[in-house]
């Protein structure tokens, strides 16, 4: 039998983990989340929710509370990275969808309200568990922990990123994932970042690298982060704590304020950025992946975490409604494949185009595109709609794959 019953193991505590972990739990099933890490991971880097996410956490009624801990997003300039001169702007005020707009966060507030809220619906949240292996057997799945103990599951679903064990076991014989960008994230404290205004997003772009800078809540601090698209791909790694010294090295060129900018920055952390592609096994009978452990994308359009809560939701809805947990798994492959891979198609294009290694082809493309805008002001996110309009909580419209190609956006 693959039915699901009312208990299910979630792995992992980030975005897609507890967003799914505190869906089941409001529909009635007994839910346990297994986190490796004791606490928070201590970086506080930013991210971007837009608005095809921030509608899944209206409705899980944490719309106010994001909009507290986090700053709208009210334009994006896109600057040349010798001169610091403005390409093109957009103002987000003028389109979009003024309900649901772009939220910039710090990550660990926006796990933290979510974490409060799937235990105050009954969630357990077990802390300091890492699974180091899972096995199915007689109708049961084993997750080993480090520890040296076990934890078994009647169902699971993996939520646990890029290293995903989940994954592991549906595609065992998967390559392992190769880096071909270095990112550099890093924090600027009050007065060193005076040329960032609260609410816009700096997209500073050049041959084979660009930058993004943004204010992520209403404090002074600013999120920066210095993508390099690497010659040859590399080992993959985890983030590590970095020096200045590379990041500087590689973007000592950026002019203008941004030179400036990157000269006050307070502390650094190096991360490779890779893809694994989406998986080619999504479920067994007793286990699926949603979120980045099923399909990880280059975080050049900025959907990671919007694309981990549209899972959460369309996973949960359909396991709400299938009594056959295979039943609902296969119904959720069929709703997300083709906007998970156009998708991650659109981002690693978005990347190509950031890191466009002749400088007046880009810039002539961006200006095009800041005048074309100005003239009608939906034209800067046209490219974008059919990601932003996205609404997996109602009915969504269908998709017009004539807007998937992209011409430039808010970023990592």
């Amino acid at each position: 039998m693959s039915g699901h019953g009312g208990k299910i193991t979630v792995l992992g505590a980030g975005l897609a983990g507890l967003a799914v972990a505190l869906l089941l739990a409001r529909s009635g099933k007994r839910v346990t989340v297994l986190e490796q890490l004791e606490g928070s991971d201590g970086r506080g880097t930013g991210i971007q929710i837009t608005p095809n996410g921030m509608r899944v956490l209206a409705a899980l009624g944490l719309f106010d509370q994001v909009r507290e801990i986090g700053a709208e997003a009210t334009g994006v300039e896109v600057r040349d990275h010798l001169s610091g001169r403005l390409l093109a702007g957009i103002d987000l005020s003028r389109h979009g969808d003024s309900e649901f707009p772009t939220m910039l966060l710090i990550r660990n507030e926006l796990v933290r309200l979510l974490a409060l809220a799937a235990q105050s619906a009954g969630v357990e949240i077990l802390r300091g568990r890492k699974v180091v292996g899972l096995t199915e057997s007689g109708g049961t799945v084993f997750c080993r922990l480090s520890c040296g103990s076990s934890h078994a599951a009647s169902r699971l679903i993996g939520a646990d990123g890029l290293h995903s064990r989940a994954r592991e076991l549906l595609n065992p014989n998967e390559p392992p994932i190769r880096a071909t960008h270095v990112a550099w994230r890093a924090t600027i404290s009050a007065g060193g970042g005076d040329a960032i205004n609260a609410g816009t997003v700096s997209l500073v772009v050049g041959p084979n690298r660009h930058l993004v800078a943004y204010r992520p809540d209403s404090g002074a601090s600013i999120n920066l982060v210095a993508v390099l698209r690497t010659k040859h791909p590399f080992e993959y790694h985890a983030p590590r704590i970095s020096d200045f010294k590379g990041l500087l090295g590689e973007f000592a060129d950026f002019g203008g304020r941004f030179g400036e900018l990157l000269s006050n920055v307070d502390s650094v952390s190096r991360w490779a950025l890779g893809s694994a592609g989406v998986a080619r096994n999504w479920n067994s009978e007793r286990v699926a992946i949603i979120g980045d452990a099923l399909h990880p994308v280059l975080p050049f359009l900025a959907q990671g975490g919007s694309l981990a809560l549209e899972d959460a939701w369309v996973m949960s809805h359909k396991l709400s409604i299938h009594q056959e947990f295979t039943a609902a798994a296969a119904e959720f492959r069929k709703v997300r494949e083709s906007r998970v891979r156009k998708v991650a198609l659109a981002s690693s294009r978005q990347g190509w185009i950031y890191h466009f290694p002749l400088r007046l082809p880009r810039n002539l493309v961006l200006k095009a595109l800041h005048f074309g805008g100005r003239l009608a002001p939906g034209l800067g996110t046209f490219p974008f709609r059919w990601i932003h309009d996205m609404d997996v909580v109602n009915d969504p419209p269908k998709e017009n794959t004539d807007q998937a190609s992209s011409l430039t956006q808010i970023g990592t």
